[in-house]
């Protein structure tokens, strides 16, 4: 096995044939995935008291690429930050969803006030409100269609991949 550090963040590790075998590095399908993992931890150990690298706080990324005569591993080394995500706004909206026509066109008959943009999407029929529903307003829907909450993707997504089938503004 050679091992080089190419720079501060990645070694270069040359593994021969014998040296996958004593580490049961084996990248094959039937392989199991506990017995690679378990030997790539003891690789990581072996390479960083050669380089003077402690796990403590890192993570590894580890590109493999096998040849007829053993494997060349890439490793990047980085240090370990645990990012918190948060989405600005990411409350669900909640829409209605109409399985059969004729629901659709019973609440349509009767309703007057609601501004919506309506979708056919996947065999159903998507109503997407254009403001926030009151109370009562739900209620009317849910008498009708089935109410939902959606969120930014699965609206993005009615609205791409449906067909706009009416819009109602005032």
């Amino acid at each position: 096995m050679k091992i080089d550090r190419l720079n501060q963040g990645t070694i270069l590790v040359a593994m021969a044939a014998q040296d996958l075998r004593d580490y049961k590095l084996d990248f094959g399908k039937e392989t199991e995935p506990n017995a690679v993992h378990s030997g790539l931890k003891r690789l990581l150990h072996h390479v960083g008291e050669r380089c003077s690298i402690t796990p403590g706080g890192r993570s590894f990324l580890i590109e493999a690429l096998p040849s007829k005569e053993g494997c060349l591993l890439l490793i990047s080394v980085r240090s370990a930050r645990r990012h918190v995500y948060r989405v600005k706004g990411g409350f669900p909206s909640v829409v209605c969803v109409f399985e059969r026509m004729d629901d659709l066109l019973d609440w349509m008959l009767r309703e007057r006030d609601l501004r919506y943009t309506l979708y056919r999407f996947r065999g159903l029929f998507v109503l997407l409100p254009s403001h926030t529903l009151s109370l009562v307003q739900r209620r009317r829907l849910g008498e009708y269609g089935r109410m939902i909450a959606a969120d930014r993707i699965m609206l993005a997504r009615v609205k791409e991949y449906g067909e706009k089938v009416n819009q109602r503004n005032f």
